[in-house]
């Protein structure tokens, strides 16, 4: 349905909203809008809030195209991710797609990281920063 992000440049944080049903061209569409916005400083950290996704919409043969489209954030320097998913299920997708870009980035060192607890954010960031 919907990913939305705002950027904190004070904190240098790519804020992202997912809602809805959330399908693979919904998810390359925000990694090209980020790729491209000229306001995000090479380091950012991106925080991925599920809580209001419904379901997501990606094939194991799909989402292949998708890990390889987070190599457009190489000139960013991405940092790392967060993926806030409260539910069993957000869990559960957010944990296989940690996998994937993991056996797909045997050569990075990019954390994605997965947290069901909101309260855990801050502590990650000092991590992903460290």
């Amino acid at each position: 349905m919907a990913i939305t992000y705002t950027y904190d440049q004070t904190k240098n944080l790519v804020l992202v909203k997912a809602k809805g049903v959330i399908s693979l061209q919904d998810i390359i569409k925000h990694q090209e809008k980020v790729s491209e916005d000229l306001n995000i400083k090479a380091g950012f950290i991106e925080i991925i809030d599920m809580s209001e996704s419904t379901d997501l919409q990606i094939s194991y043969i799909s989402s292949q195209t998708l890990i390889g489209a987070w190599g457009k954030w190489k000139h960013k320097s991405h940092k790392g991710s967060i993926m806030y998913a409260p539910t069993d299920i957000a869990f559960g997708i957010m944990r296989m797609m940690k996998t994937l870009i993991e056996m797909e980035q045997s050569s990075e060192t990019v954390p994605h990281l997965v947290t069901r607890n909101k309260d855990d954010i801050p502590e990650l960031i000092r991590k992903i920063r460290a």
